[in-house]
């Protein structure tokens, strides 16, 4: 492949640096709920979000997943990958947010396997995701699929148009307090702003999410990796509305009996498929900026779905703990010092 001929999900060497602010403030277009921060962002030459590693070079660790595993909202150095590469010492590549059966047909891992592949999924992805497919593909050979195009749209936004809306917003906002459809509540004392998509999922039984669906799909990918001598370690990310619950109103927090992550987790265990477990520890941290409002405690961004630094360092202490205890870790260094 050239420099520059890229199958990612966003331009090949491409590289934005700016100040940003959150998906949610940008729906709701209220100024003063905007979290304004910097960004610096660039993809290596197939259009991944990975610095420019040396041709050839061998990744024992390859992570996927959705937004969340991309980086959205971070800088470089504070995405997941970037921060487990630097707690294990060991090159970790980021493919996300391609699925994962992309990267089952991606012909440098299917040249070079890695050793270990976690798979992440925010919790209102998995639940309204197709996992039936997962369940379709056959165990014993290597399957077809079409790649979608780039994602990124060079085009320049129409700014008369965009100034209007957000002027509109911010009038229905000052004068009747109407939310946009997309946004489910606004906490004006923290400032925290929350999708109504992750609201409704608090109300979903884990049947109704499809919990034995997802279950079944997630072993099936799980042994094909196996097959090809990959360990699949499955990290499902609780929903921010589920952590910071308390902070919605009694209406829409009662009668809450979502125990989706918690089935999800238990039945992994009985089917032998690696899992990390963030539910609990992330509740503890999001009942205690409850009560406290502590920014240390805060493991989502305020403006935004997706997780922060103090979010993606506990997921990584959480999966490097996992590699440990399964002596996976152990193997990966052994395995490079015999390179």
């Amino acid at each position: 492949m050239k420099k520059g001929e890229g199958t990612g999900p966003f331009e090949p060497n491409a590289l934005f640096e700016g100040k940003i602010w959150g998906d949610l403030s940008n729906m709701l277009k209220v100024a003063k709920f905007r979290q304004n921060r910097y960004q610096y962002f660039s993809t290596d030459r197939y259009g991944f979000r990975n610095p420019e590693y040396p041709e050839g070079t061998y990744f024992p660790i390859v992570v996927a997943g959705d937004s969340d595993m991309v980086g959205s909202s971070l800088s470089d150095s504070e995405t997941f990958a970037r921060r487990l590469e630097k707690e294990i010492g060991l090159p970790v590549y980021n493919y996300a947010d391609k699925s994962i059966l992309h990267l089952l047909t991606d012909e440098r891992f299917m040249k070079f396997p890695p050793k270990v592949i976690i798979w992440e999924a925010v919790e209102r992805t998995i639940q309204r995701s197709n996992y039936q497919i997962f369940t379709t593909i056959p165990e014993n050979r290597y399957f077809q699929i079409n790649l979608p195009e780039s994602r990124i749209d060079s085009g320049l936004p129409n700014l008369s148009k965009y100034l209007s809306t957000r002027l509109l917003h911010e009038i229905d906002w000052l004068f009747t307090g109407r939310l946009p459809e997309s946004i489910g509540h606004v906490d004006e004392q923290s400032g925290m702003l929350f999708y109504k998509d992750g609201i409704k999922k608090l109300h979903m039984s884990a049947r109704e999410a499809g919990v034995g669906t997802v279950t079944d799909g997630i072993t099936r990918i799980s042994r094909i990796l196996a097959r090809n001598g990959c360990n699949m370690i499955y990290m499902p990310l609780p929903d921010k509305e589920k952590i910071y619950r308390k902070l919605l109103p009694r209406e829409l927090r009662e009668g809450n009996d979502n125990q989706f992550l918690e089935i999800l987790g238990e039945e992994l265990d009985k089917k032998n498929v690696l899992n990390i477990k963030l539910y609990k520890d992330f509740l503890a941290r999001g009942e205690e900026f409850a009560r406290r409002g502590n920014s240390e405690d805060m493991l989502y961004f305020l403006d935004d779905t997706h997780w922060n630094v103090n979010g993606v360092e506990c997921a990584v202490n959480k999966a490097r703990d996992l590699m440990i205890s399964r002596s996976l870790l152990n193997f990966l260094l052994l395995d490079k010092k015999q390179e």
